[in-house]
């Protein structure tokens, strides 16, 4: 667990070697992360959205104040 959080730390400050910055989006480290594409995809962005309150535009560095 502690592996996730740390990689998703890393990403959201842009401390991270992938692709993702603290101004890429929520959907782009969903799409990311799931593997999913289509209409899989979109249910689980949907999904995300409506447990987490947070909308698919945020950025993720918003969510760590970087």
């Amino acid at each position: 667990m502690f592996s996730l959080l740390w990689d998703l730390w890393a990403k959201c400050t842009g401390r991270g070697r992938g692709v993702l910055t603290p101004d890429s989006t929520l959907e782009k480290l969903i799409e990311r992360y799931s593997g999913e594409t289509g209409e899989v995809l979109e249910n689980y962005i949907l999904f995300i959205e409506k447990r987490t309150g947070m909308d698919r535009n945020e950025r993720i560095g918003n969510i760590t104040n970087t």
